[in-house]
């Protein structure tokens, strides 16, 4: 399940965050990824640990007032 897709800069165009229930699913959806005619190429990484996650809060993407 794909949770955010970032158009980012740098090194990698975008960054797609997902979850996925095994490690089969996760090459499913590289594999076809892969087969779009706008995608060279990936990246993969994956969690080891989850530290801190809300993905329903936007808070650290809004710019605080700093006076």
């Amino acid at each position: 399940m794909c949770y955010a897709f970032y158009d980012v800069t740098g090194e990698f165009d975008a960054i797609l965050i997902a979850r996925f229930k095994d490690t089969q699913e996760l090459d499913q959806f590289v594999k076809g990824l892969l087969k779009e005619p706008d995608v060279q190429r990936t990246y993969t990484q994956t969690v080891l640990n989850i530290v801190k996650e809300d993905l329903n809060s936007g808070d650290m993407f809004i710019k605080k007032d700093l006076h």
